[in-house]
């Protein structure tokens, strides 16, 4: 299965438009659509030491305002990752309360029941982190950390075979997709209890399919609104609601 999966992203990764953005946005939807991933996202060190937010997608940038940039220094699950130049792998609610105290409030925590961290390195430096949220409880194993390295080390290759590009730095990429595509019926019911707040579990619940299903249809509303997360949805629902009649 891993290998079908690293060569379909080989090829993926051959676009010479490929951004932060774009791998954040394929990572999610396709490359570890098995591990039930419902966001990634992207840091880079910075000349400060500290490791800032450069792109996401599953996650809006609000849910991710005390995540936007911090110091090396912090102990927050991606800071162990770059300094350790390890993964770091948090699985269950209450293994991320008793590592990181200071994560307990984040709000992804919501949904996401497993989150690991995969060091990036420019030649045998850590640079960076790409972070995964699942929303199942996914127990660490060696074959899937290799997986997950293979994985990184592939956006690696193609984000820094430029010796002097940082992925922070502007690039083209990223794709409008809301112009080719429309919500049906059932997305847009969806949406409409993503903007009353409803988790994925509830939503399940409420519409009687699977947990599995309605992240999907989540990811599925993401990528046709161009949005990178449940926040930016929301808004986009509330805000322009000719948009959806």
């Amino acid at each position: 299965m891993f290998v079908q999966q690293i060569n379909e992203l080989i090829t993926d990764l051959s676009d010479p438009e490929t951004s932060p953005f774009t791998i954040s946005r394929l990572l999610t939807i396709k490359t570890l659509s098995r591990l039930d991933v419902i966001s990634v996202v992207f840091h880079e060190v910075t000349a400060s030491a500290t490791l800032k937010k450069v792109s996401s997608f599953g996650i809006s940038d609000p849910e991710l305002a005390d995540w936007t940039e911090l110091p090396l220094s912090s102990k927050f699950p991606i800071t162990d990752s770059v300094k350790q130049n390890k993964v770091v792998w948090l699985t269950g609610i209450n293994s991320w309360k008793k590592n990181y105290p200071n994560w307990e409030s984040f709000p992804h925590l919501n949904e996401a029941k497993t989150f690991i961290s995969v060091p990036l390195v420019k030649f045998t430096s850590p640079v960076g982190t790409i972070g995964f949220f699942s929303s199942r409880e996914i127990a660490p194993e060696p074959q899937l950390e290799a997986y997950l390295l293979t994985v990184a080390k592939l956006v690696s290759f193609v984000l820094y075979r430029n010796p002097n590009y940082a992925i922070s730095a502007p690039r083209r990429g990223v794709p409008d997709v809301s112009k080719s595509r429309t919500l049906g019926p059932r997305k847009k019911q969806v949406l409409n209890l993503i903007s009353q707040n409803k988790t994925n579990s509830q939503i399940a619940n409420l519409l009687g399919f699977s947990e599995s299903t309605i992240r999907q249809e989540t990811i599925q509303i993401y990528e046709i609104l161009g949005v990178s997360g449940r926040i930016e949805a929301r808004n986009r629902w509330i805000n322009n609601p000719n948009e959806f009649s």
